[in-house]
């Protein structure tokens, strides 16, 4: 959207909705009638009026190019058309280092050429015109004009707010959306271990093959002011993904919470060497439980589990490209979860437990070195801290 890496939240605005910009004459004045408001504190019509090309100046500060603007209190209530170019010291001197602001006066000033009324009317028929050369009127605009222009900031102000809020506004992100469906989560292993995967499939941006290769020393979950960092790092890379924390700091945001479930039920089990994916134990006794065995997921595992994250990557894509969350929802109603869930039954996936799932019964009789095996890690029951 802008070349520039220092622009507001407010410009940048304006400037995606073609308000400001230097493509034609239009754009590039009203870039100039907020730039005096909005840096310099012009913010009345007769203010502006006041104004004479010449009150600007460039200079350069450590080699940057910067821009000055000075003010004269006895031109108050004055037009700029009836004043000479003041040659007196200035009552005050604002200065900005706004890359954008200074480029965009120094095409207006050169396009009124330096001198006289700052604000020009256009000439005719070049009011949308896109030129390589933008060209004004000598005649200076009228304080009915610059109330127009007037009206124009108060109505882009309102604009930028609506825009602003929406920015803004909560929205249910795709992991919370897949949580509230029951697709992924913390109740059970197996919904567990299908949340990392899709955690490191959607937001790590991991391929079938990295899947297999990656390690649990690979992937470090940091804590830092007001948010985790998922951190993986692999074939002399380092991928990361941020979760903010909430404003009360002590919800660290789903993706973080279910990365944090699945490292504690797995904690027993890794040693430098150990993949990053357990088999999930399905506990028929106590159901709340979290439990992996102590083997990692075959390649045979890990492909089923990737056509399972494609499938679940279009079921999202589908959602979000026809926006069927409304703007500002946190909480899925029911129909909303009926009607999505339909549309996820009717992808090509595996729908049971995937056959990675050991359930505890396979367990019972055997003998202890097969009990051995599972060397279960047990979570705390859900909803603890």
């Amino acid at each position: 959207m802008s070349e520039y890496q220092d622009i507001s939240d407010d410009v940048a605005i304006l400037m995606q909705m073609n308000e400001i910009g230097c493509a034609n004459p239009v754009q590039l004045r009203n870039a100039m009638f907020w730039f005096n408001c909005d840096i310099f504190e012009r913010n009345k019509a007769q203010n502006h009026a006041e104004i004479r090309a010449e009150d600007y100046k460039m200079t350069k500060i450590n080699g940057e190019d910067r821009l000055e603007y000075r003010y004269f209190k006895h031109r108050d209530q004055q037009l700029a058309s009836a004043k000479r170019a003041d040659t007196g010291q200035p009552d005050n001197v604002w200065i900005t280092e706004m890359d954008y602001a200074v480029e965009y006066f120094k095409k207006y000033l050169k396009a009124i050429q330096h001198h006289g009324p700052f604000y020009r009317k256009l000439l005719p028929d070049s009011q949308y015109q896109a030129d390589s050369v933008i060209e004004y009127s000598e005649e200076a605009m009228t304080i009915e004009d610059l109330n127009e222009l007037q009206k124009w900031k108060e109505k882009c102000r309102k604009m930028i707010k609506q825009k602003m809020k929406k920015m803004h506004t909560p929205v249910l992100t795709d992991d919370e959306l897949l949580c509230q469906l029951g697709i992924i989560g913390k109740k059970s292993s197996e919904l567990l271990l299908k949340a990392v995967y899709w955690l490191n499939f959607r937001n790590m941006g991991l391929t079938q093959n990295q899947h297999y290769q990656i390690k649990r020393s690979n992937f470090q979950l940091i804590s830092k002011k007001k948010k985790y960092i998922a951190q993986l790092k692999f074939a002399n890379t380092i991928t990361e993904t941020e979760y903010p924390i909430n404003d009360e700091g002590n919800d660290p945001g789903v993706g973080a919470e279910l990365y944090k479930a699945y490292l504690d039920a797995i904690s027993t089990h890794c040693n430098p060497d150990s993949k990053f994916y357990f088999r999930p134990v399905i506990d028929t006794v106590n159901e709340d439980e979290v439990t992996f065995s102590s083997r990692n997921l075959s390649q045979q595992h890990l492909k089923e589990l990737y056509k399972w994250a494609t499938n679940v990557f279009d079921l999202v894509a589908y959602i979000n490209n026809n926006s069927l969350v409304p703007d500002g929802c946190l909480k899925l109603g029911n129909d909303d979860k009926s009607k999505f869930l339909a549309k996820f039954n009717s992808l090509p996936i595996q729908h049971g437990h995937l056959t990675c799932v050991i359930n505890n019964t396979d367990f019972v009789n055997t003998s202890s070195k097969r009990k051995g095996e599972i060397q279960p890690s047990k979570k705390p029951r859900i909803g603890s801290k």
